[in-house]
């Protein structure tokens, strides 16, 4: 049998993704059948049962979990004896965490501050991360020697994965894992012109590494909730605009409250419908977060149902004789 684990049989990494496990097999295994320097069809098919065996261990969820666990468990093993039964393992990065919050318009624009809640890969108290609560024991399928003869052709014992010796009692808080799920709460900023889809990475928030790994980081993912009739093109805002007629050919300034604040801009006479009016407020951040966008009035025209009034005429009339 070989020394070597099922991750240096692949060739990848403990904390590989099951698509670069899957990618490396595949590439092995058409590498194993295109050489030629085999001795015999016996040679040929022990080396490829080798690799689907890693294969098969690392490709499935459980059967994965446990593996890592005996190799951490062993490890420990050789160490301990080794030196004076200090404990060390494989470290093992910590896992990212993720978290999803939505936001209103104005505390995007405005920025402030969340309160947010996320699980993420914790300390196990229960066997201070270790994974066991006491030592192992010979399998009990194989007898410790790590071999078994299978229907399907298989020769290395499944229960043990070939190293002969399994755990006597897996922590039952983490199922040996050494991590549990966790929930946290932590405030973060909310910095000024936040975009929708925002991304942002806290450094170390997310699982915590063992022994001696760094944690993993917290992604976040900021989606800004905007009312009905608001339009966004990319780092401006579009706010509507009802102006009546008198308003549109005379002109004015308005100063109107809106779900953003109050929003304060000149109309030009003889403004038509349509027009965009800028506003004297800043919008989104461009994605490179070099400049900040704008907020913008879409000007409607409400025209009189009936014929124009006295009044309505009398404004018109002041206003183009003054």
């Amino acid at each position: 049998m070989t020394n070597k684990t099922h991750y240096e049989i692949l060739g990848v990494e403990i904390t590989s993704s099951y698509y670069e496990i899957d990618k490396a097999y595949r590439q092995l295994y058409n590498e194993c059948l295109s050489e030629k320097c085999h001795d015999s069809y016996i040679a040929l098919r022990q080396e490829l049962d080798q690799k689907e065996m890693s294969y098969w261990i690392l490709s499935d969820k459980k059967l994965r979990d446990d593996y890592d666990f005996l190799i951490r468990s062993n490890e420990n093993e050789v160490y301990r004896a080794e030196h004076n039964g200090a404990d060390i393992s494989t470290p093992i990065a910590g896992e990212h965490a993720y978290v999803c919050i939505k936001i209103d318009i104005e505390t995007a624009l405005q920025g402030g501050t969340v309160n947010i809640k996320y699980t993420k890969r914790d300390y196990c108290l229960g066997c201070m991360s270790k994974g066991t609560i006491a030592k192992e024991r010979n399998c009990d399928v194989c007898k410790g020697k790590g071999t078994k003869q299978y229907a399907d052709g298989g020769t290395v014992c499944r229960k043990c994965t070939g190293s002969g010796r399994i755990p006597r009692s897996k922590c039952k808080r983490c199922k040996g894992l050494g991590r549990v799920n966790n929930e946290c709460k932590l405030t973060i900023e909310i910095l000024p012109g936040t975009y929708d889809g925002y991304h942002d990475e806290d450094k170390g928030k997310g699982g915590i590494g063992l022994y001696g790994a760094e944690s993993g980081n917290l992604r976040i993912t900021i989606k800004v909730d905007h009312p009905q009739g608001i339009k966004i093109n990319q780092a401006d805002i579009v706010m509507p605009l009802r102006l009546t007629f008198v308003e549109a050919i005379l002109g004015k300034y308005v100063s109107r409250p809106s779900v953003i604040g109050i929003l304060d801009a000149y109309i030009p006479p003889h403004t038509q419908a349509g027009t965009l009016i800028k506003t004297d407020q800043a919008g989104f951040l461009e994605k490179d977060h070099s400049k900040r966008g704008a907020i913008y009035y879409e000007v409607s025209i409400c025209l009189p149902k009936s014929a124009i009034s006295t009044p309505i005429l009398g404004q018109l009339v002041y206003a183009l004789t003054r």
